[in-house]
C-alpha cells in the first residue's frame, strides 16, 4: 500500500488493486499501481488531478508537465482579465 498526503487530501493506492481510496471513499482507477524493476510506478495523472493538480501533455516534447492549484488559478484569473480588458477596448473601438 502506498499512500500520498497534501494538505487535506489521502489518497491510498494499492498494488495491481484496480480501487484506490481518495479520503477514504473508494475510486476506480483506469490503471493500476504495479512494481516494475523493483519501483512502484503509480497512475499519475489520477493521483496528481486528485491532489488538485492540472495535468498537461506536450506530445511535441514528449514531457508531462504539472500544474498546482494555485498556478491554474492565477493563469485563469490572467486569461479572465486579459479577456475583459480585450472586450473593453473592442467596446471602445466601436463607440469611436
Amino acid at each position: 500500500k502506498v499512500t500520498v498526503r497534501l494538505n487535506n487530501t489521502t489518497i491510498e493506492l494499492w498494488v495491481d488493486f484496480d480501487t484506490a481510496k481518495v479520503n477514504g471513499e473508494p475510486v476506480i482507477l483506469d490503471e493500476t499501481p504495479f512494481i516494475y524493476n523493483d519501483r512502484l510506478v503509480l497512475p499519475l495523472r489520477f493521483v496528481s488531478e486528485n491532489l488538485d493538480m492540472e495535468v498537461e501533455w506536450n506530445d511535441e516534447e514528449k514531457k508531462i508537465v504539472l500544474y498546482n492549484s494555485t498556478y491554474v488559478k492565477n493563469r485563469q484569473e490572467n486569461q479572465e482579465n486579459q479577456e475583459n480588458q480585450e472586450n473593453q477596448e473592442n467596446q471602445e473601438n466601436q463607440e469611436n
